[in-house]
């Protein structure tokens, strides 16, 4: 910050106007505000103070009226401040509160605070704010200090400093973080301690995923793997794994390593004699070699089965074949003795056969004679009824009512002769 001119009416102990130019003072350097007791050395910095924040340090602020009591009853107190800030030039200008005489009749009436914010841009002075909240968040944002921070660290004359110095730590801490923008580094130690928390967090979760997977490739192992004794001890083990990682770099040590030397046996005594608490890496590693020798024995010992197999399958095709011969010829033997068996029945059934086939032959001569024989008969019926024909043509030739006695009296005849 640095002040500019400052010019204040009827304020404090000076009833008039006065002006002070701060760019003439500062052309020689240093500068130095001296004078006898009640001359108004501290009227200057509360004014300077007021036109910043509304306000003046200490006790001062809580007087009744800024207002010089030897002023014009009609000359208000005003405070007028340029200054730069931040690189951006600002004319502050306020007013406080003060009892004006009324215009008319007697008495007094209030004049309200005010403040109008302008800032220079160009070659003209350009309305920032007229609000008082407004005003003092904006000079605070800009000094980076509130009122109270601004008194206890640039009102050095005031005595104000002791306060800072008998302040709290935590206080002091604040104001000193404000004032020399150490805020980045308070981000960024809060930003450590965070990280610090997450990290550690992580790591605990990690080493939980790690205890896991240990009783998982304990319980996979089994206690063969875990507990067979061996030749090897962990710095060979560790030697072997190196080994492994060296001949696999891609792999980071935790890829496929080749198997080392020493067979199962050795390398399940470096997984057993290894703990995963100490080392879970150089533990898993001998324990993983142990099992890929395990698994190449296994290997071996699974290929001869596979022959073995394939020759009992052989073995097993031939014998179903040969049992299937035998049951078949079993079958065709049973089959034989059954026809042997059946030869005379055979016999009789070809005879009865012929004797078919032969009486095929006079089927037709037996029919044609049935057919003629059925023809005679009809003839003869015929020639039986011929009479009865007559008789029955000559009998409707009779009148009705001579030949309804005649049926009668037949009729009654037949009756007494049954």
């Amino acid at each position: 910050m640095r002040p500019h001119r400052l010019t204040f009416t009827a304020f404090g102990s000076f009833p008039g106007t006065e002006t002070v130019d701060f760019d003439a003072l500062a052309e020689a350097g240093l500068f130095l505000f001296h004078g006898p007791t009640g001359a108004g050395k501290t009227t200057i910095l509360d004014a300077l103070c007021f036109a910043l924040y509304g306000q003046v340090p200490g006790q001062r602020n809580s007087a009744r009226s800024l207002r010089c009591d030897h002023a014009p009853p009609a000359t208000g107190p005003s405070v007028g401040l340029e200054v730069t800030i931040r690189g951006r030039l600002l004319r502050i200008q306020r007013s406080p509160a003060w009892q004006r005489p009324k215009l008319r009749g007697a008495g007094f009436t209030e004049e309200k605070a005010k403040v109008v914010v302008s800032e220079r841009r160009g070659s003209s002075w350009h309305g920032l704010t007229t609000r008082l909240d407004e005003a003092g968040h904006l000079v605070g944002e800009l000094l980076g200090m509130n009122a109270d921070q601004f008194c206890q660290v640039a009102m050095l004359p005031q005595g104000e400093f002791a306060r800072f110095l008998r302040a709290g730590g935590d206080e002091r801490a604040k104001l000193l973080e404000r004032l020399f923008t150490v805020k980045i580094f308070t981000q960024a130690e809060a930003w450590l301690a965070e990280h610090r928390t997450l990290a550690w967090r992580e790591a605990q979760e990690l080493r939980q995923q790690v205890d896991f997977a240990i009783k998982r490739v304990e319980e996979a192992a089994g206690d063969t793997l875990l507990t067979a004794p061996g030749p090897a001890s962990p710095a060979s083990a560790a030697a072997s794994t190196e080994g492994a990682a060296a001949r696999n770099p891609g792999s980071g040590g935790t890829g496929s390593r080749e198997p080392a030397s020493g067979g199962p046996c050795a390398q399940a005594g470096d997984a057993g004699r290894l703990t995963p608490e100490a080392d879970p890496l150089r533990w898993a590693g001998a324990l993983l070699d142990a099992a890929r020798a395990v698994v190449e024995g296994s290997a071996e010992e699974q290929a001869a089965a596979g022959r073995a197999l394939r020759a009992a399958r052989e073995r097993h095709e031939q014998a179903a074949s040969l049992a299937d011969r035998r049951r078949r010829h079993a079958e065709a033997l049973a089959l034989r003795r059954t026809l042997d068996e059946r030869a005379d029945e055979r016999a009789d059934l070809q005879a009865l056969l012929d004797d078919a086939a032969r009486a095929d032959r006079v089927m037709p001569l037996i029919a044609a004679v049935r057919q003629r024989a059925e023809a005679a008969a009809n003839l003869m019926l015929l020639v039986l009824n011929l009479p009865l024909v007559g008789l029955f043509t000559r009998l409707l030739s009779i009148p009705p009512q001579t030949l309804m006695p005649l049926v009668i009296g037949l009729c009654v005849v037949g009756v007494y002769a049954e």
